[in-house]
């Protein structure tokens, strides 16, 4: 995609729920620099089947059921993401490894960042939280570089989801990104 507030892919007008992009049983794909947004009964991205070295990244999930949902053993690096105005940002089940960094979760109804306490591995670092219904589930797991402050984003309204120059999370990411 050109960016990722260029390309969106949207559900169709009719017909059932379900998720706009599944990653299943894959390995070593990315998805990037694209929004996925939908009406309250969709799930934007679901990796699961064991799919490997999944990497969502540079991705705007906005006006979903659930942004990101990963089960069955899947592995996905979820970086440099907006999740957003969702009914839940983030939902981990299984013993599904959470591995999430550089990533904004805001104005989502439900909760920010789920995992069912299963996951054989956590990592949730330089993530920002801010106005979600909760932060993180169970409990709040402050991880390193954990941030909890307005995005301020360029025109919410608009979807002009760009950091404004007063934005305290410009240079906030983890330093290795």
């Amino acid at each position: 995609g050109a960016g990722a507030e260029s390309t969106i892919i949207q559900p169709p007008p009719t017909g059932a729920a379900a998720t706009l992009v599944t990653a299943e049983g894959v390995a070593h794909a990315t998805l990037a620099r694209l929004t996925l947004s939908g009406g309250a009964i969709w799930d934007g991205f679901l990796a699961e089947g064991r799919a490997k070295g999944v990497k969502l990244t540079r991705t705007i999930l906005r006006g979903l059921k659930t942004g990101v949902r990963q089960s069955g053993e899947a592995e996905v690096e979820i970086v440099n993401n907006t999740i957003i105005r969702n009914t839940d940002g983030i939902f981990i089940d299984g013993s599904t490894p959470v591995n999430v960094r550089n990533t904004i979760l805001a104005y989502n109804s439900g909760t920010g960042l789920t995992h069912d306490g299963a996951a054989t591995r956590i990592s949730n670092t330089y993530n920002d939280f801010w106005s979600n219904g909760a932060n993180m589930q169970p409990g709040n797991e402050i991880s390193l570089g954990s941030l909890f402050v307005d995005p301020r984003f360029s025109s919410l309204p608009d979807n002009n989801l760009r950091l404004a120059a007063n934005s305290s999370l410009i240079d906030k990411g983890a330093p290795s990104d």
